[in-house]
Parts: structure tokens; sequence; C-alpha cells
């Protein structure tokens, strides 16, 4: 069915800006864009009724990178570019933080760990604390911590890496307050909309779209 003239002038009128997905992706970039440009339309699509992807079904781990997972970047990327990402991931972190109240969130700084059983990677252990400490402002962002092994019920592993500046979140929680805060901004949906297929000029991008049913069953 062809779209009124009334819907075409509103829900599918022309926007400065569309981005494909509500998940956090899609909500960090709309609401980042609003707030520099606030004077430019930004409409968000997405093809469920309300977000249900990656965002929603992760473990809800706020966090940075884990020690041997900073080494093994540094090895295939070297340094500069694993502290750009560590930082662009830190600085995340905080960006929630500052926007949100932890009990919004369920946020809840408790840490982060590690489970080594070969003691190689903790020859690193400085030189990995000395690059990350312009990034964290700590001396140690990653310590053994071995009391913790038979706190943790983990009495096979050999040693436990602990980083105090992670934490976790609810991510459905963080999800609603980014839609809280998308049309505080004036952002615009279409929930229920598929991409079927996008074209692109040196002036402007269409694409195609499908309206779905909803997906979510009677509870």
């Amino acid at each position: 069915m062809n779209p009124s003239i009334w819907e075409l002038e509103t829900f599918y009128r022309k926007r400065d800006v569309i981005i494909i997905g509500a998940g956090f992706t899609g909500l960090w970039s709309a609401i980042s864009i609003k707030e520099k440009f606030p004077e430019k339309s930004v409409l968000v699509v997405e093809r469920s009724s309300v977000p249900i992807g990656a965002s929603t079904r992760n473990a809800g781990f706020a966090c940075f990178g884990s020690f041997t997972e900073i080494i093994a970047d540094a090895e295939k990327m070297g340094w500069e570019k694993t502290l750009d990402l560590v930082k662009m991931r830190f600085d995340g972190l905080k960006k929630i933080q500052e926007y949100f109240k932890p009990e919004e969130i369920d946020f809840e700084l408790c840490g982060g760990f590690e489970i080594l059983n070969d003691d190689k990677p903790l020859q690193n252990i400085d030189e990995v604390n000395d690059k990350l400490k312009s990034i964290t402002n700590l001396d140690k962002t990653y310590f053994l911590n071995q009391e913790k092994i038979a706190e943790f019920g983990l009495g096979n592993s050999k040693y436990l890496i602990e980083n105090p500046m992670e934490g976790c979140l609810h991510s459905g929680k963080l999800l609603q307050k980014l839609l809280e805060k998308s049309q505080n901004l004036g952002i615009e949906f279409l929930f229920g909309t598929e991409v079927l297929k996008i074209a692109e000029d040196e002036n402007s991008v269409k694409f195609k779209q499908k309206v779905l049913k909803s997906n979510l069953k009677n509870w």
C-alpha cells in the first residue's frame, strides 16, 4: 500500500541523517550526531518493534579489554593503535557513567577478572600498566589478586588478574535510557521497518523499506 501524502510529509519525509538499527551503536551514533548538530534531522530505522538484537542479549560486561587481549592486540597491530582502541572503550565507559545514574542502569564498578594458568603473560604486566597509565590514571590497571581465587571458588586456577576499572550493567535498562535520551533530543524513530535496499548517489541516499508485523508474543 502506498503511503498517503500526510505520511510522506511526516513519517516518511526526507531527513538529514538516517541510521539503520536502534541498538547501542545506532543510538549512541544518533545521540552524538544530534548533540553536535542539533539543527539536523535524525531518523533511526529499526526492523523490530523494539530493539531486541545483540545489544540486549549480551552479558552486560562494562569493560575495555582484558590483560591478555591487550597484549595480543599490541603484538598484532602495535601499541599506538592498541592504545587508541583502549582509550575509545575507556572513554565510552566514562560517558555511560556521566550520562546515567548507576541505579538507572544497574551499573556496578565491581572490577574485571581474568584467569591465567600460564605465567608467560605476567612478564608483560609492568609494560602494559605503564602504557595504560595515561588512560586510566592508575599505576596498576592490572594486578595479581591470588586471594580471590579461593573466594571465587577457582581452586584449580593458578593466577587471577584483577582490573578495578571495569564492571557490569543492565543492557536492557541502558538501551531504554538511550531511547529516552534520543527522544528528548528530538531524534525520530521508525520501528517495525526493515530496510530492503539502499540506493545512493552523490546528492542523496534512498532506501526501500518493508513495514513488518510485531514480532512480540503475548505474555
